[in-house]
C-alpha cells in the first residue's frame, strides 16, 4: 500500500520511495504495479464519488493528499516491468496461486492452466481460500488426480466429466471440505485425493472413476453453468485493480443471480451449526429438479438459526439458555453486531434491508415453521442467503 509500519500497524505516512510501476500504451500511461497507490489518492480527492458507488476506506489521512497531482514512478518498458513484477511477487511471496497463473497466462501467453480453467468453471478456488494455494494445484486438483475420479483433460486444459450435474457439484464440495478441514496437506495424505474421498464418503467412492473419454461428457463450464470467458484480461497482478480500464467498467458490479441455498457455500467450524447446514445443503441439493423437500428446506432455515443461537449463548450468557424462545433476542444481537461490521464488509443489499428492519425475518421463519406462507423457492433461496451471512458471521471458520 505504501504505507510505513508504526509498532506493528499501519501508519499514515505514504512512502513514495515504493515506487509504482508506469508502461506507456499506446499513449497512455498505464499503472502496471501499484494500483492501490494511485487509487487511494484517487479516492481521498473524490470521496464523495467512491461513497455513492458504495466504496469505503476506513482508515485515512485525507489532508495530506488534497492536492497532490504528481507521486514519483517507475516509468520503464512492458519487458522491464513484468519482469520487475514477477521477480517481486515470486520471491516476495505476495501472490496467491491464481494470482501467479492469471499472470502467466495473461501476461506471458502461456496456456490456460488447469487450475485457472477449474476456477473458470466453477469458482471454487476463489470462494474457498484454503484452495488457493500451490500444493493443491500441484498435488491434488492437478491432472492424473483428476482424471483418477472421473475428469478429463483436453488440449486446452478445459475440464470435462462423465458424472451428472449434482454428483460433480457434491464432489466438489467433498474436496473443497477436505482441503479446509486438512485432510489433505502437504504433510498428511499428500496428492491422495480418491484414496483421501473414498475413505471419507464411502457411497461417493464407490462411484468414483477412471475418466472414459469415449463415455458421454460434458464441460465443466456447462455444469456449473456459469462463466462463459471469466478470464480476467484486465488482470492488475497482486491488486484486483483494471490495468486498464475498458468501457463501462466504471459501474457498479451486478450482483450475479445464484441458485444455491444460502446463496454460497460457507465453510464453516466444526460443530453442531456446521452439520445441520451441510445436511440442508444435502437435501437441497439432492431435490433441485423437484419441489417435495421445500418445506424441509424452509422450517430449516430456522432450525438453524435456532441451533446457532444456543451454542452463540452458551458461550455469551448460559442464563439465557433457559429460556425456551432464543431465536428473537439473538436475530436483534446479530443485526447490532453485523451493524458494526458492515463498515469493514459490504452486507448483501437482502442483509442490509433485514438489518434496517425492512425484512421481518423472524415472522417469515415462523410462517415457514407453521406452515402458514407459501413454500416458493425463490424467496426461500432469498431468505436463505440472510439466513446464510447470519450463520457465516458467527460460525466462519
Amino acid at each position: 500500500m505504501g504505507f510505513t509500519e508504526v509498532n506493528g500497524s499501519i501508519g499514515d505516512f505514504y512512502d513514495f520511495s515504493e515506487l509504482p510501476i508506469v508502461v506507456e500504451v499506446d499513449g497512455m500511461n498505464v499503472v502496471y504495479d501499484g494500483n492501490r497507490r494511485i487509487s487511494l489518492i484517487k479516492y481521498l480527492q473524490n470521496e464523495k464519488e467512491f461513497i455513492n458507488k458504495g466504496a469505503k476506506l476506513k482508515h485515512k489521512n485525507k489532508q495530506d493528499f488534497l492536492n497532490l497531482k504528481k507521486i514519483p514512478c517507475n516509468v520503464c518498458s512492458i519487458d522491464v516491468a513484468l519482469n520487475s513484477i514477477e521477480r517481486k511477487h515470486t520471491n516476495g511471496g505476495t501472490w496467491n496461486e491464481l494470482e501467479r497463473e492469471y499472470f502467466k497466462h495473461i501476461h506471458r501467453n502461456e496456456k490456460k492452466s488447469i487450475f485457472l480453467s477449474l476456477e473458470e468453471a466453477t469458482g471454487i478456488i476463489s470462494e474457498t481460500p484454503e484452495l488457493n494455494k500451490r500444493f493443491v494445484s500441484e498435488e491434488i486438483l492437478n491432472k492424473s488426480n483428476l482424471e483418477e475420479i472421473g475428469f478429463g483433460i483436453d488440449a486446452d486444459n478445459n475440464i470435462l466429466s462423465n458424472y451428472d450435474e449434482e454428483f460433480v457439484k457434491s464432489l466438489f464440495d467433498e474436496i473443497c471440505d477436505l482441503v479446509v478441514k486438512k485432510e489433505i496437506t502437504t504433510r498428511k495424505n499428500r496428492g491422495e485425493l480418491k484414496k483421501v474421498l473414498s475413505s471419507r464418503n464411502t457411497e461417493m467412492g464407490k462411484q468414483l472413476t477412471p475418466y472414459d473419454p469415449t463415455a458421454k461428457n460434458k464441460p465443466l463450464q456447462e455444469i456449473y453453468n456459469t462463466r462463459k470467458n471469466t478470464t480476467n484480461n484486465n488482470f492488475s497482478f497482486n491488486e484486483n485493480i483494471p490495468v486498464k480500464p475498458t468501457r463501462g467498467q466504471n459501474r457498479t458490479p451486478v450482483a450475479k443471480k445464484s441458485d444455491d441455498i444460502f446463496g454460497k457455500k460457507l465453510i464453516l467450524k466444526d460443530g453442531p451449526v456446521n452439520d445441520l447446514y451441510r445436511a440442508i445443503e444435502k437435501i437441497y441439493n439432492s431435490n433441485k429438479n423437484s419441489d417435495e423437500s421445500l418445506p424441509i428446506i424452509a422450517m430449516s432455515l430456522r432450525l438453524i438459526l435456532e441451533v446457532g443461537a444456543r451454542l452463540y449463548y452458551d458461550e455469551t450468557d448460559p442464563q439465557q439458555n433457559k429460556k425456551d424462545q432464543l431465536l428473537k433476542g439473538f436475530l436483534d444481537v446479530a443485526k447490532k453486531d453485523m451493524k458494526i461490521d458492515s463498515t469493514d464488509k459490504n452486507y448483501l443489499a437482502l442483509t442490509a434491508e433485514w438489518m434496517d428492519a425492512k425484512i421481518n425475518l423472524e415472522a417469515i421463519l415462523a410462517k415457514y415453521a407453521h406452515g402458514s406462507i407459501a413454500y416458493d423457492r425463490g424467496t426461500i433461496l432469498k431468505n436463505s442467503k440472510i439466513v446464510g451471512e447470519i450463520i457465516e458471521f458467527y460460525y466462519k471458520k
